[in-house]
């Protein structure tokens, strides 16, 4: 609209100007044809009294040519100056010329100035129905231009608010039923695009949050499942467990350690204890033999070797059972403790080397004897030994000497047995 007027004012303002220049024209042509005829026709009828010099008469004829508002006549006979209508644009002189005598004799002279006014009422006219033209296609154009731009603008915009205000006030998603080529189309259509793109996205994330959300619940139970298994695992330990976290926080323990372990009053052993307060608990209550003698002294003892795990530690109780404590860190800087009661071991241990000294003496008497028992033994045998020697050294018949042989042989196969059961007594 902004182009379309001006365009329309400049093409009227060509218009009436080739049609003002056009009539213009035309005018000044009429108006110089009527100048060239009223002196041709007041010549004629100013020659008779001129030459007669009837003033009245020539006072009448000039008197009617004034009687038309275009016209300015001037009785310059009389005055014989005519120099002031040669300056006006419609002028014109011709002489008053005598032909009843016998040569035409120029009796006088007539000028005649006539003024455009009736070429100013015809322009003023022409001026006034150009602007009336204008007026009328002017408002014609902005009607027209305000109900174009109603039908193309203002209804498409109406919707696409509308569109906007339910989507702003959470009442869903109403798409624009608009469809035209020109620009307000593609804007319309752009909006819808954008609108299905949203509904896809959404139905898309609503999907995978559903998804999600399914994830996550089937996750958090395999977790709490894989928590309880692991809760139960542990409170099944026959061993003690706690666990500390990077800054020395009970974060976990079972019942074994609480109740077992923990020799302070089992209540007041709470998560989120720090170990230092856990071990000043225990060397309080008296029941580590070595807390006993000097409390702030293991205790220091403990939380140094808590913060530096290394080998084992074994600790007696007062009631005479014995606990291990194994202690590892962990990746994030928590350290686990493994409480084992050693007492049956350790009492086992016990009847073991006792067991062992025993058959370890049973070992040495049972050595002694056989030691004791072979001597006492072989001594007799070599005796036999030398002795049947020495008899077949002698003149014996065959049957003696058999005898003889046997007896020898005998016995040394005796002798043979008895050191045999003398080196076995060696080895054990």
């Amino acid at each position: 609209m902004f182009v379309i007027v001006p365009l329309v004012l400049a093409a009227i303002l060509v218009v009436f100007g080739l049609f003002e220049v056009s009539a213009n024209q035309r005018a000044t042509r009429q108006l110089e044809n009527r100048l060239d005829q009223l002196l041709t026709m007041q010549v004629q009828v100013l020659s008779r009294p001129l030459w007669n010099l009837s003033e009245e008469q020539i006072d009448l004829i000039v008197s009617a040519i004034e009687v038309d508002a275009d016209e300015v006549g001037d009785l310059m006979a009389q005055k014989g100056v005519i120099d002031g209508l040669n300056n006006q644009r419609f002028s014109g002189q011709r002489d008053i010329i005598q032909s009843g005598v016998a040569a035409e004799q120029v009796i006088g002279s007539l000028a005649i100035a006539l003024t455009p006014a009736s070429v100013r009422r015809e322009r003023d006219a022409r001026l006034l129905f150009a602007i009336g033209v204008a007026c009328a296609l002017m408002g014609a154009i902005i009607i027209s231009a305000l109900i174009a731009n109603r039908r193309t603008f203002g209804i498409p915009l109406d919707g696409l608010l509308e569109s906007i205000n339910q989507l702003r006030q959470g009442q869903g998603r109403r798409r624009v039923d608009w469809n035209s080529d020109d620009e307000m189309g593609e804007v319309i259509r752009a909006y819808n695009e954008m609108l299905a793109r949203q509904e896809t996205d959404e139905q898309n994330l609503l999907t995978a949050n559903d998804e999600l959300e399914a994830r996550v619940e089937m996750r958090t139970h395999e977790l709490s499942v894989a928590s309880q298994q692991l809760t139960d695992a542990i409170e099944s330990m026959s061993e003690g467990f706690a666990l500390y976290d990077s800054n020395d926080h009970l974060v976990l323990c079972n019942t074994t350690y609480r109740e077992k372990i923990y020799t302070a009053p089992s209540e007041t052993l709470k998560l989120g204890m720090s170990f230092h307060e856990v071990v000043a608990q225990i060397a309080q209550s008296g029941e580590v033999r070595k807390a006993a003698e000097d409390p702030d002294a293991w205790a220091a003892q403990r939380v140094a070797h808590h913060r530096a795990p290394g080998k084992p530690l074994l600790e007696q109780r007062r009631d005479g059972s014995w606990i291990q404590i194994t202690e590892y860190p962990t990746a994030d800087g928590g350290v686990v403790g493994i409480y084992s009661d050693l007492t049956e071991l350790k009492r086992l241990s016990v009847e073991l080397e006792d067991a062992k000294n025993i058959a370890e003496a049973a070992n040495d008497a049972k050595s002694t004897f056989l030691a004791t028992m072979s001597h006492e033994i072989r001594t007799p045998m070599n005796g036999v030994i030398g002795m049947s020697n020495l008899l077949l050294d002698t003149e014996l018949d065959d049957e003696q000497r058999d005898f003889t042989e046997t007896i020898n042989k005998s016995a040394e196969d005796l002798l043979n047995i008895i050191n045999d059961i003398l080196d076995f007594s060696r080895v054990d």
